[in-house]
């Protein structure tokens, strides 16, 4: 999960770079939060289509530490973010990895986690 504080579109178009051509693993996910206004910029770049092909959602006005939303059955979640790195074991339980968001995005590809602090 990436975007937590929410995504910028230099953040995102660094992700469909990371991304193009690629698919997220089976067993895995990949949400990225961002504002309503940067999806929309997003959306009209093919920006958004490169992430949906991959597998990925690129969602809009939440995180999942607010929001109390993760993927259904997530037990861990690789992150880019020290706020959802503290959040997401305190308030909803999970395990969280932190590490860039290269890799984040390698471990929703590969479904293995090869990056920073567990």
């Amino acid at each position: 999960m990436l975007g937590c504080p929410h995504y910028s579109i230099e953040q995102i178009w660094e992700a469909c770079r990371l991304l193009e051509g690629r698919r997220i693993h089976a067993n895995c996910s990949l949400w990225i939060f961002t504002p309503r206004a940067i999806k929309q910029l997003a959306d009209q770049n093919g920006y958004t289509k490169i992430i949906e092909d991959a597998g990925g959602v690129l969602m809009t006005d939440t995180c999942s530490s607010v929001g109390r939303v993760v993927p259904k059955g997530a037990k861990v979640a690789a992150v880019d973010s020290a706020k959802q790195a503290h959040y997401l074991p305190a308030i909803m339980g999970l395990q969280a990895w932190f590490g860039t968001a290269a890799e984040c995005i390698q471990a929703a590809i590969t479904g293995r986690w090869s990056g920073g602090l567990r």
